[in-house]
């Protein structure tokens, strides 16, 4: 089972030798080849120290399982190469100095992710240089141009829509929502839409002749009653607030996470690999705002094989009218701050003169801190109120009356260096059954800084001084948002602010399941939330709406048993 774990790490590698740094990246020690090279590194060390092979005969069994095209261009690689790359192992006890000896980190001496480990010999000035011909020249070249330069405008396209506007690829009709696929921005991320030749059917929106015929909102609740001679739509729904739910935010809106079987496989744990990274390695449909389908791989529960119950903001305003069904959307982009979050907004499927309210959250909680990488770099006062009010012009120009706006403030970052400082990174030589051969968190977080490629520089950060001031300049960008909500009023929507529940999250889950905090945090990069932590803050979120602004949620359906028997699951998702 680590053979098979150790073959896909090391066909990683492959794909990192065959990269060239660029100028960029040698100033900065390498960066991304390097720490992706370094971490790979490590865990075939952990092999060649538990098992009786060497790296050459690991390298030709990765051509064996290769696709058919790339075999020939693989064992063409490793003939040429495999004895250099097989000596770096042997002469350097070190990952750090193995991949400065294969020209993928320029300068171990300053960034290191394992100091601890002492090299048995130096790294001579002039390194290693692979053969890498084999990736250019290949008979494929020829077709790849030809393709490109035949489907330029089509490639541009899905750039602009997918990378750019975040919209999904499977999107006939362009109403923003999509009838098939799940990544892409497709159905993971915003409900399923049921007709794709119809820009005026879509979920949300209100229905059309009371669905008489045809399900105009996606909802599953079409047809007549016989007796009263109704549609479903007015008996069951009409008279009841409907609304949907949106998120803008970030990787933690997102639910970013590296899915936990990958660090441990079993056989078949790679086979959604590329559905994943279609994702952006997100799982949305998994999220504390908008999921609505659990995750029971045990990918988003690393601890102990866990698999904890899902629960979102979504799922609750489902289960108080189902006349909601399938009347999501998520708009949170991995890496969004509140300046890019302008940009990002507009991929809203929503329209004021036809569309149901909505449950808006407008949740950037780090990235205007995390995004970058010294002080001078953190987002201004006056630029995140620009980006924010921006926003809120643009929500009063698309929103429906009667919709209702949720700040949810930065978090204070300092606790996940409290956390975690203590604790191994476990993504770097745990050989099960065997002797922990890795690194601790602030080694690896501080590894990450040397390159300039930190997530989050101001608080996974060893200087206690860089995360105070982290967190008092979040607090800063906090206030921003509560004198908007103070302050400032809007035509078609009401407006509240909480600070990120960070401590009534800790509180729930501990209150109701015993375990230790650390298990919220998703152990990757150690700032993300586990499945756990995405349950117990929507649970904290939804409990202090229902508290507080009960007119945000819509009255209760009395009809959502009847609607059930009916139209069972109201045809999913």
């Amino acid at each position: 089972m680590y053979g098979r774990y150790v073959c896909v790490l090391l066909a990683a590698l492959l794909l990192v030798m065959s990269h060239a740094p660029t100028p960029t990246e040698a100033s900065l020690n390498g960066g991304v080849p390097c720490v992706v090279c370094t971490m790979l590194a490590q865990m075939v060390r952990v092999k060649l120290e538990s098992e009786n092979s060497t790296v050459v005969e690991t390298l030709q069994e990765i051509c064996r399982v290769t696709p058919a095209p790339v075999q020939p261009v693989c064992r063409q690689f490793v003939d040429k190469n495999g004895a250099a790359i097989e000596k770096a192992f042997l002469d350097y006890v070190s990952p750090d100095l193995i991949c400065q000896s294969l020209g993928k980190c320029t300068n171990p001496g300053v960034c290191q992710l394992f100091p601890s480990v002492k090299p048995t010999k130096d790294v001579p000035l002039s390194r290693n240089e692979l053969d890498l011909s084999m990736f250019f020249g290949h008979p494929a070249d020829a077709l790849l141009n030809v393709a490109e330069l035949s489907s330029k405008n089509i490639v541009n396209w899905i750039v602009t829509r997918f990378g750019t506007d975040h919209l999904p690829l499977d999107d006939l009709d362009n109403d923003y929502f999509s009838p098939l696929w799940e990544p892409l921005r497709g159905r993971s991320w915003r409900g399923r839409d049921c007709n794709d030749f119809d820009h005026l059917v879509y979920p949300g929106t209100k229905p059309s002749n009371g669905d008489k015929e045809f399900d105009s909102n996606c909802n599953g609740i079409v047809g007549i009653d016989s007796t009263t001679k109704k549609s479903y739509e007015e008996l069951y729904c009409s008279p009841f607030d409907q609304r949907g739910v949106a998120i803008l935010g970030d990787s933690v809106g997102a639910h970013f996470a590296f899915p936990a079987t990958w660090y441990f496989p079993a056989p078949g744990v790679y086979d959604n690999s590329l559905y994943v990274l279609a994702n952006e390695v997100d799982f949305p449909y998994a999220s504390w705002i908008t999921g609505y389908r659990n995750d029971t791989t045990g990918q988003l529960d690393p601890y102990e094989g866990l698999i904890h119950p899902l629960s979102s903001v979504y799922m609750k305003l489902v289960e108080r009218n189902r006349c909601n069904h399938r009347d999501f959307q998520n708009l949170a982009v991995n890496g969004a701050d509140s300046g890019l979050s302008v940009n990002n907004l507009h991929a809203l499927g929503r329209h004021q003169d036809r569309d149901q309210p909505m449950l808006f959250f407008h949740a950037l909680i780090g990235d205007d801190i995390c995004d970058h990488r010294s002080v001078e770099g953190w987002t201004p006062v006056n630029k995140f109120y620009q980006s924010v009010m921006t926003n809120l012009e643009y929500l009063n120009t698309t929103l429906p009356a009667g919709s209702a706006v949720v700040f949810i403030g930065i978090i204070d970052g300092r606790v996940i260096w409290d956390t975690l400082h203590t604790k191994d990174y476990p993504w770097t030589g745990q050989q099960p059954g065997g002797k922990f051969l890795g690194t601790n968190y602030p080694d690896f977080w501080t590894f990450m800084n040397c390159l300039d490629i930190s997530p989050c520089w101001g608080w996974l950060n060893t200087n206690a001084t860089i995360r105070g001031e982290a967190t008092a300049h979040a607090n800063q960008l906090n206030q921003v948002l509560r004198d908007i909500v103070s302050n400032t009023t809007f035509s078609n929507f009401k407006m509240t602010y909480y600070d990120f529940p960070m401590e009534a999250m800790f509180s729930h889950w501990k209150t109701t399941t015993g375990r230790p905090v650390l298990e919220l945090f998703e152990p990757f990069l150690g700032m993300h939330t586990t499945q756990g932590a995405v349950a117990s803050l929507a649970e904290v979120l939804w409990g202090k709406l229902e508290k507080d602004h009960p007119e945000f949620l819509g009255a209760v359906n009395p009809n959502n048993d009847k609607i059930k028997q009916i139209f069972g699951d109201q045809g999913g998702y």
